[in-house]
């Protein structure tokens, strides 16, 4: 059949028009199972119909596409449209025409898919096989060419000519036959700007270096050494370069679990520095703690800068104040980071006092001080606490306090925290010579003022101590600090010196003070305000006015319960309005809470004495006063001898 229908085109061509003899061409290559366009003179074209027109019937062949006259077609006869691409592949297959057979096969396979009729499995299944011959033969033809060009790229890059290798690669890819597998070159060409890159760092070229690598993770995304390499250029030059993070990042990511273990370590240190430079410092401060398990007799700074991360991203937490369960987390991860380190315990310490978590802050404090014992401002921190505690805890506050001073004598807080424990011990003297050594130290603060003052007023028995008391006061509003203190006693002076109005503008002052929030560290708030209510309290019964009186009273025992001077005001308030037995009940109340103050035991006295008419409970009352250091004993052997008694 073959040579017949080329013994035909040969007669054909010498004596048809053109058009016929590309006909009888066509029939004689024409496929088995195609489209039958037969013509008006009774010839045929066996292929694929691709297009008809008004004019024209296009026609793809074995032999190539044909433009037939519509005016010669006489009809067309559709055949089976994916056996005309296999029986192209099948022609393809024997010219070793591997690629262009491979499209056919895999457009007549899609076909068959697609196609309503069915279609022989055996069929089906050999074209399948067909696609994975066409696919071996082109892996080893590419094999083959691909393998000459990487042997001399290998000679090339041994001699240093690196762009004579890229080159060679290039040209290898731009000549290769479309649909062979290239990307090895590729992924080459991306080894070459790699080795490049380190031939560059020998010369001490870094910048051209970075270009290379720049190269090599654009040709392989997947080079872990280049992207290593390149972020740690990038860092050195600069490391908050967000290249340099995220390519070091890429080569941990891409590290094969058998990397050498020293370069994998390096480029997480590297990571974390750079992270620490942009102030990410909670994902540094865990790297280098890996880093730090991992190797850290290499690295002796990891630990030391995992921790210090830690303590940066509290500090940030703490300046946008930030809920404080976020800020004790960090600095506990602080603290278990490297338990040695004393200062996120000495933090934790600060966070505990600010959260009114005093025995938290003691067992902080003291695990520091175990580790490092010289620490004055963590004894002065203890101290206090201790102070603050009030009563036999003054004992252990003052024995931190004088630790603080052996190591920094020039910690003036601590001379005036030793100073109002001598206060209130009654050690009047020592009292104003601690006081006066804190002033040296440090003359621009209040505070040492405020407690000299305090001193001068509490000895008040002349008008010297009192001038020198509203003296101090007057001077520590001139200084920095405690504003609170010196007009909350400025207020109790003029109360008691009847300059009722001024004495109300200082306590008022105080209260607006407050409520601004300028309140001092070591300033119990409910205190203060009750100390307020109570001194307006008293300036209305010095003027009969019981009822307002007893109005402040009552407000200042709801901020401080515990507060006996409330007590005994809310006594005499009583008193004045005639109510004698919650007079009573007031003033027993206030003995409770401060079974020490004399005046408690005076006042109940005269109670008894005056209106409740109990002579033996008034002579019981008396001597408590004397017992307790009461001053005015002329005044009690008199009462005392009306009700026919002695002391």
């Amino acid at each position: 059949m073959r040579r017949w229908a080329g013994q035909i085109a040969g007669l054909a061509a010498a004596v048809a028009p053109c058009w016929i003899a590309a006909i009888l061409v066509a029939l004689a290559a024409a496929p088995l199972g195609a489209d039958t366009v037969t013509l008006s003179n009774g010839n045929s074209v066996e292929g694929l119909v691709v297009e008809e027109t008004a004019t024209l019937v296009i026609v793809e062949t074995a032999g190539g596409r044909m433009s037939l006259p519509r005016s010669r077609v006489a009809s067309i006869t559709r055949g089976v449209p994916w056996d005309f691409h296999f029986q192209r592949a099948e022609m393809l297959t024997q010219q070793g025409n591997w690629h262009g057979a491979l499209a056919c096969y895999e457009t007549a396979l899609q076909m068959m898919d697609e196609s309503a009729e069915s279609v022989d499995e055996a069929v089906r299944t050999r074209v399948i096989q067909n696609i994975e011959d066409c696919q071996a033969q082109l892996q080893t033809q590419s094999e083959e060419v691909f393998q000459t060009a990487l042997s001399q790229v290998d000679l090339l890059e041994e001699s240093h000519r690196y762009g004579e290798a890229l080159d060679l690669l290039q040209a290898t890819i731009e000549d290769a036959a479309e649909g062979l597998p290239t990307e090895v070159l590729r992924l080459r060409m991306a080894r070459v700007h790699l080795a490049q890159a380190s031939h560059l760092e020998d010369m001490r070229d870094t910048a051209h270096a970075i270009v290379e690598l720049q190269a090599a993770v654009e040709l392989d995304p997947e080079l872990a050494e280049a992207h290593e390499r390149l972020g740690r250029y990038l860092a050195d030059r600069n490391p908050s370069n967000p290249q340099a993070i995220a390519s070091l990042r890429r080569a941990i990511e891409l590290f094969p679990a058998d990397h050498d273990p020293d370069r994998v370590i390096a480029t997480h240190y590297a990571l974390a520095e750079c992270l620490e430079e942009v102030g990410q410092n909670l994902e540094a401060s865990d790297i280098f703690a890996y880093v730090h398990r991992e190797a850290g007799s290499q690295y002796t700074r990891a630990l030391r800068r995992a921790v210090d991360n830690r303590l940066r991203w509290a500090e940030r937490l703490r300046e946008a104040q930030a809920d404080s369960d976020d800020l004790l987390r960090v600095l506990t991860e602080a603290h278990q980071l490297d338990p040695r380190r004393i200062e996120p315990l000495n933090l934790l310490g600060d966070l505990h006092r600010e959260r009114g978590e005093t025995d938290q802050a003691i067992t902080s404090y003291q695990r520091s001080l175990e580790i490092e014992h010289a620490q004055p401002l963590t004894h002065l921190k203890m101290g206090q606490i201790f102070f603050h505690l009030g009563g036999a805890a003054h004992v252990v506050a003052e024995r931190y306090l004088h630790f603080a001073i052996a190591n920094d004598p020039t910690l003036h807080s601590a001379h005036c925290y030793l100073a109002e424990i001598s206060l209130a011990r009654g050690e009047f003297a020592e009292a104003i010579d601690r006081v006066n050594v804190a002033i040296g130290l440090n003359d621009r603060l209040a505070r040492g003022y405020t407690i000299r003052g305090r001193v001068y007023r509490i000895r008040a028995d002349d008008e010297e101590n009192r001038a020198l008391a509203r003296a101090d006061f007057a001077r520590a509003l001139e200084r920095i600090g405690d504003q609170i203190g010196p007009r909350l006693e400025l207020g109790i002076i003029c109360m008691e010196e009847q300059e009722f109005n001024t004495a109300r503008n200082y306590f008022q002052e105080v209260l607006t003070l407050l409520d601004e929030g300028n309140v001092p560290e070591d300033i119990d708030v409910n205190q203060v305000r009750a100390q307020c209510h109570v001194g307006l309290g008293r300036i209305f019964l010095r003027r009969n006015l019981s009822n307002q009186a007893l109005d402040q009273f009552r407000q200042a025992r709801d901020y401080d319960p515990t507060y006996a001077e409330v007590f005994a005001a809310m006594g005499e308030a009583y008193e004045g309005l005639g109510q004698y037995g919650q007079a009573e009940e007031a003033y027993l109340r206030a003995i409770e809470l401060d079974p020490d103050e004399p005046n408690h035991h005076f006042r109940l006295g005269l109670l008894y004495h005056n209106r409740l008419s109990d002579p033996d409970r008034a002579i019981q009352h008396y001597r408590l006063y004397v017992e307790h250091n009461g001053t005015d004993l002329q005044t009690i052997q008199q009462l005392l001898e009306e009700l026919g008694a002695t002391l």
